[in-house]
């Protein structure tokens, strides 16, 4: 754990770190810090949320975000933990109602295909036929052993 003044000019000047991943927390704001992994340099801010520590990712070096905004950033996420709310599980909550669900999943693999008509109503009926239990069936509930077990169901109905 090294602790410096996070400018544009420091975190640029530190090398990505391989194998390791280092993290370097700044002077000016308690709580605020850079992880460094082996392709990422990302944001973070540290806080009490309920008695538990949190750390929460706040943006990426890669993507243009400079310490100063980031320190702000910060210090808004801060204010939000000291209230009691925390912000990853803020983010958590709204990534459960976007839930991709295989429907959706087919739905964009058909939109994006350059395939011609009778192929996407072939795709669509197979899927109906195989898989229409499972349409609005978020995509992280599928496990390999489901996958498995469908595959060998289906077999034995058809050669």
């Amino acid at each position: 754990m090294a602790v410096k003044l996070l400018t544009k000019s420091t975190v640029e000047g530190i090398p990505y770190s391989e194998g390791k991943i280092l993290i370097i927390y700044d002077t000016r704001l308690k709580g605020f810090g850079l992880r460094v992994s082996g392709s990422v340099k990302a944001f973070f801010v540290e806080g009490k949320v309920k008695g538990k520590t949190r750390r929460v990712k706040i943006g990426t070096h890669e993507k243009g975000d400079v310490p100063e905004m980031m320190r702000v950033e910060a210090k808004a996420k801060q204010s939000e933990m000291q209230k009691g709310i925390d912000p990853n599980a803020k983010k958590r909550e709204g990534r459960e109602h976007e839930a991709i669900t295989l429907r959706r999943c087919l739905d964009d693999y058909l939109e994006r295909g350059n395939l011609k008509p009778k192929t996407v109503r072939d795709y669509r009926a197979v899927f109906n036929l195989c898989f229409g239990g499972w349409a609005d069936r978020p995509l992280t509930d599928v496990s390999k052993d489901a996958v498995t077990k469908k595959y060998r169901a289906i077999g034995e109905k058809t050669p």
